[in-house]
């Protein structure tokens, strides 16, 4: 059910794989920071739905294959994690500015 509505979201938008990770991150990122006004909150939501995100794919995997990729998890959380800590570095610079 998990990769069928990940896939749902790459037929419609058209982008998949690292690029929806950085949409994803963005667009979690950017919802608790408006909804919290906080940069480190922000990142840690976007970073644990990207972990939550790969714990419901190895569980598929190891279910389907009985195996997981190990490296493609890592980079695909690197790629999250970097995605909203630029975010919310953008957001501290932006605040500081607007003072």
């Amino acid at each position: 059910m998990w990769h069928d509505l990940k896939q749902i979201i790459v037929d419609s938008t058209g982008i998949e794989g690292s690029g929806l990770h950085v949409l994803i991150a963005v667009a979690v990122f950017f919802a608790v920071y408006l909804a919290t006004r906080r940069g480190g909150i922000a990142f840690a939501v976007a970073v644990a739905v990207q972990v939550l995100n790969e714990a419901l794919d190895v569980a598929g995997d190891l279910l389907v294959r009985r195996d997981f990729r190990a490296l493609e998890a890592i980079e695909d959380t690197a790629i999250t994690a970097l995605t909203a800590a630029i975010l919310w570095g953008l957001v501290a610079l932006m605040r500081r500015l607007s003072r």
